[in-house]
This record gives structure tokens, sequence and C-alpha cells, in this order.
């Protein structure tokens, strides 16, 4: 059966790639196919002749998502499977006329018994963790136990991007060790996914070290490979785990690695352990300054003291540093707004990121919004795809926050700056101030991925349109 999976963004999505190899593993012949990178996707999903076409998206990418398969369903006689975390807490999107299935939490089985059915002519309505729309009718199935031994699933297909030369090129590998994330962030789905699976299986869990070691080993010798990105939510949460993976790390990879952490509990041990192991940036998130709002309106329970002490340690060991922060949030003033700046700035962050607050449907801030009268009746099509552009909280600074996280970058990296910064934020010079942090934007994504100013072209030329256009 011919398979194809399309997506918006410009990137080697894991999440497809271990899709492709369960399917491929059981006879399918499959195609991705990138919308920034082809001139009519449609047209050349055409020329493929998939039976399913499947889209992985999320909030604010299904709007694309939805567009496409509109397209596709007025010239195809294709099946669209819509899957990703926007149809699994949203599956009544399957109502829209051009959505035939929607794959709600892992895909993979799940995929696996759809395309067997197909091929056997056998009844596809009652097959765990799909939503089917059969002649008007939805059937609406439960979920199924979550994947325990990920060991089970074979090695991610990356080959199926070597169609796209820049991303076959790209000495840049992107790989997950893990699955779910121990938090409760306020503004992230991981609580609801945790909810929508209580009782079917451990929420959080690990690859052993040796299969995630076997993948890097084989993408090393097929790539150029440069840098190793972990994506994992938090690399340092299980520490066992981790310094295992370190030393067979360290004894057969021998390639610098970016990961994601945690700032409690990273202690000047495992800050040594991966530098040792050849970590050189970590991602850390701070998302604000006003250690009151992290607690209260975020949830996440760290304090300033260990930001600072996380940040001394990574630092002590030649680790540099990716902050991530927000601005926007409910009740937020401008004073709280720049103590985020200060705390970025005293931690010595190399690569300030900041986003602005998008309380998505479904997350618990989104809720607790509701319920204070902050926010306008929302619905899953009430974001865009970009979380730098506008807020949709009714509150008189709004306009002032998103302006400073346009100067984010540049009011830590040069706090000088700041007092400036505070004038400019009050005229509506918006315009001026996208190009600015456009520019800046750029700059840091560059450093903080070791890229070529070539590289850093391409990337934005891909990337730029899917900014403006802010759908």
């Amino acid at each position: 059966m011919r398979i194809a999976f399309l997506q918006r963004e410009w990137f080697e999505n894991i999440g497809i790639m271990t899709l492709a190899a369960v399917l491929t593993k059981a006879g399918h012949q499959l195609e991705v196919f990138l919308g920034s990178a082809e001139q009519d996707i449609v047209k050349a999903v055409k020329k493929f002749h998939p039976r399913l076409t499947c889209f992985s998206c999320t909030t604010g990418e299904h709007v694309w998502a939805l567009e496409t398969a509109r397209r596709l369903k007025t010239q195809t006689k294709t099946l669209n499977v819509f899957g990703g975390h926007h149809p699994t807490f949203f599956p009544q999107i399957i109502r829209e006329p051009a959505v035939d299935i929607v794959c709600r939490g892992e895909g993979e089985f799940a995929l696996r018994d759809l395309t067997q059915a197909l091929e056997r002519q056998q009844p596809i309505e009652h097959i765990p963790n799909l939503w089917v729309k059969l002649n008007d009718h939805i059937y609406e199935n439960n979920l199924r136990p979550l994947i325990e031994d990920l060991d089970s699933l074979p090695l991610p297909l990356r080959k199926i991007y070597d169609k796209y030369p820049a991303l076959q090129k790209n000495d840049t590998k992107h790989f997950m060790a893990s699955r779910g994330c121990p938090c409760n962030c306020s503004y992230c789905y991981a609580h609801a996914m945790r909810a929508l699976y209580r009782g079917k299986g451990t929420f959080v869990r690990f690859r052993s070290p040796q299969h995630i070691i076997r993948e890097i080993r084989q993408a090393k010798r097929e790539y150029r490979l440069k840098t190793v990105f972990l994506d994992d939510d938090i690399l340092t949460f299980n520490k066992p785990w981790l310094y295992d993976f370190l030393n067979q790390y360290q004894n057969t990879i021998d390639v610098p690695f970016i990961c994601n952490v945690w700032a409690a509990g990273l202690d000047a041990e495992t800050c040594r352990r991966l530098a040792a192991a050849g970590c050189f940036r970590v991602s850390m998130g701070v998302e604000t300054g006003d250690e009151e709002l992290r607690r209260r309106v975020l949830n996440k329970n760290i304090s300033d003291q260990q930001i600072v002490e996380a940040a001394a340690n990574l630092h002590r060991n030649g680790i540099k540093i990716l902050t991530n922060n927000m601005l926007g949030l409910p009740g937020e003033t401008i004073g709280q707004a720049l103590k985020t700046i200060a705390l970025n700035t005293q931690i010595g962050t190399e690569y300030p990121w900041c986003s602005i607050l998008q309380p998505y449907p479904g997350t618990a801030i989104e809720q607790k919004l509701m319920e204070t009268g902050t926010l306008d009746q929302t619905t899953e099509a009430s974001f865009s795809s970009t979380f730098f552009k506008a807020s949709p909280l009714r509150q008189g600074n709004i306009p002032q926050l998103i302006r400073l996280q346009k100067f984010f970058f540049l009011a830590v990296k040069f706090p000088f700056l700041v007092p400036v910064i505070r004038l400019l934020i009050k005229l509506p010079l918006d315009p001026l101030y996208e190009i600015i942090f456009l520019v800046s934007f750029a700059h840091r994504y560059r450093v903080a991925n070791r890229l070529s100013w070539a590289e850093m072209l391409k990337f934005s030329l891909k990337n730029l349109s899917l900014y403006r256009k802010n759908v």
C-alpha cells in the first residue's frame, strides 16, 4: 500500500520516521512531502497515488493540514488520516468533510492495524485509537495501552527525508530516547495526555541506552553527523538511566550533543557527566523571572535559586545555555516581565529564547483564564501556528508585552539598552520591532546550532513564510 505523510514545516519529524519504520516493516511503500519544499504539494502527492494520506499536526498547524486535505479530496480518492497532538485532544476535527480518520495518541500500532485491515478488505471501524467516519457515522474507539517497551519499535526510518538534499546533508540529526514528560506545567498538554492515558501504562518511558545508542551509531555511519540533538522533554529526569546512557555515549559515539534539562536536580555531578560525554549546549526552562508567577500561574515548581545554581553548574563545566521564556502571562506587569530579562542576564544565558504565551485549548491555564474572564471563548481554530506574534488575552498591557518580546534577546545580551527599550515598547512601531526580532532570532538560532551563514540563509528562506502567514 502507498502511504503519504504530509507536514508543513522544514524538519525531520521523529514521530513520522518511527511510523514509517513500522509501516515499512509491514511491507508498505511510503513517501513524505513537505509543504515548505514543494511548489504544489497536492500535485506532488497526486503523482504518488497514495491509498492513505497522513497529517501529523499541532494546534495551529491543523489549519494548513485541513486546507491541504480539502484540496486533496477534490482531486484524489485517498483517505485522509489526522494524527498528532491536535487531533488527539480535538478528535471532533473528524467532522470536517476532508477528514476520514483521526488517530489519537500513539499511532504506530493503530496505523499498522488500519493498513492491514484495508489490504485484507476487513472492517476498520473498531480499531483502538482511531475515530473512523463511514457513511456519515463516526465510530469513536478507546485508546489501547501505551507502548511500554519502546525497544520493541524499529529504529526511525530516517532516509525518508533524504529526497530533500538540504535535510539529507544537514549534519545535525534529532533523536528521542524517551516518551512522556514528568511535569505538569499549566501551559502544556502533558498533563492532559497523562489523564487521557490514565490506567493504560507507565506514562514516562525510556528506551534502553543500548537501543538509542544503536540508532545514533547507524545515523553516524549513514550521514555526516556533526551534532546530535536529543529532543526528549527532559533528558536528565532519570539519573540512573542518564548516567548509563552518558557512559555508553562517551565510549561509542564521540559526537557533540544538545539536550533539554530541568533546573531542579541539575547538580554539579550531572553537569560534569554531561560535559564529559560531549554535551556543549542545553535548553532549560526559565519561563518567567518572577518566581510567584512561575509557581502559581505556570505550575512550574522551580525556584529562582535552583535556576541560578543549575546555570552555575552548567557554566563551570563549559556547557552553554539556551533558556526558554515567555511573556504575556495573565496578570503579568511590565516590571515582572523585566525580571525575566534580568534573571536571564544574571545567569549568563548565551541564547535567550522567548515566546508569547499561548493558552491552548484544553490546557490547565486556558481553563483558568476562561474562569477568570481574562480570555474570550476560544476554539481549536483560535490559534496561529506561531507563538511569536500575538496574544488572545484581554489585558491592557498586552501590546507592550508583545513588543518587549521582540526586544528580548537584545535586552538580555545588552542590559544597558533596557531603559531605552522600556520607552520604545510604548510606541506602535510594530513592523520595525518585528524586523528587529527576526534578525536577532536568526542570529541566535545560527550561533546556538553552529550553522554557517549559508545554512542559516536556507533555514530562513524555508521558514520565513510560515511566520508571515501567521496561520
